[in-house]
């Protein structure tokens, strides 16, 4: 609904990657609503993905779309909260990423507005505000760079020289290592901490990390 389906399609309008979680089983029958088939379908032929921890056949209830939110909030760096009533689904996707150790983003709203209870009340208790994209972008510490000649060191192991090939050109978040080279959080993690300790990559805060020059 609403801003999830806005999210998607604008990803798809300029040739992105995008994962939609659902609240029920993954099958045409039950995603919902029915009317978002087509656009399941465009998502899964731009190499994007369809998830769900329900099996298929599974009708979404009021219950499952706030636990579908955690596995949102946990994928995703960080969760922006645009209009919610105060007791909004929204809130509890932002608590699920304060959870998980993502950032929590909100949109300053008109005080007289029901739907500003929601974001006004995260920003008094510590949520960025955004006034823009670029302001989602420093925080994350994602902002483009130039591409710059990095001298690559010496890996130790497979593991290591993986890890180092993907921070070769810029700096990247843990869940993008973890994405690219295939490798398991735990293992990630440690190894990170084992080359950063080496003196070979540089923690920029955030999860970022980028390769110590």
């Amino acid at each position: 609904y609403g801003i999830d389906k806005e999210a998607h399609m604008a990803t798809l309008q300029v040739s992105g990657h995008t994962i939609a979680v659902l609240g029920g089983g993954i099958d045409d029958k039950t995603i919902s609503p029915h009317s978002h088939l087509g656009l399941a379908k465009k998502i899964l032929e731009s190499g994007g993905a369809i998830i769900s921890e329900y099996p298929p056949n599974t009708e979404p209830t009021n219950f499952s779309f706030p636990q579908r939110n955690r596995i949102v909030a946990g994928m995703s760096l960080g969760t922006v909260v645009i209009e919610a009533p105060i007791k909004s689904g929204s809130l509890i996707t932002a608590q699920s990423a304060l959870d998980s150790g993502r950032e929590v983003f909100a949109i300053p709203q008109n005080i007289t507005s029901l739907t500003a209870e929601g974001p006004n009340y995260l920003i008094k208790n510590g949520a960025h505000p955004v006034t823009s994209s670029q302001d989602i972008l420093e925080i994350l510490q994602i902002t483009k760079k130039e591409k710059i000649e990095i001298k690559k060191p010496q890996a130790e192991n497979p593991i290591e020289e993986r890890i180092i090939n993907c921070l070769s050109e810029e700096p990247k978040h843990l869940d993008i290592i973890i994405r690219e080279t295939e490798l398991s959080n735990s293992t990630v993690s440690s190894t990170l901490i084992m080359m950063e300790l080496r003196g070979i990559v540089q923690n920029l805060g955030n999860m970022n990390y980028t390769i110590k020059t």
